[in-house]
């Protein structure tokens, strides 16, 4: 992923100078807070659909959190990616 990877983190573990810095010694940035309105993106082949939810956790890219259909009350799990678009893990 690069060092610009790392760019926007705080880190939580002191690294001294010449040494590398990995995702571990970071505090990774929130990329979706509980409440919020988010775009879930399901993908098969050619075929994408995406639906609103809302986050029922807070989450940082690649984590597992749960989201709930405004319309229909179900809750299920889903990953957060980089951009805070989510993926849907089951459906």
């Amino acid at each position: 992923s690069g060092p610009g990877a790392l760019i926007g983190h705080r880190l939580i573990a002191p690294v001294s100078a010449g040494q590398p810095i990995y995702l571990d010694n970071v505090h990774q940035r929130i990329r979706v807070h509980s409440g919020q309105t988010v775009t879930v993106q399901v993908e098969d082949g050619a075929v994408m659909i995406r639906a609103s939810a809302v986050a029922m956790q807070d989450g940082v890219t690649g984590q597992s959190i749960l989201v709930r259909n405004p319309s229909t009350g179900r809750t299920y799990r889903v990953e957060v990616t980089r951009h805070g678009v989510i993926d849907s893990l089951s459906g």
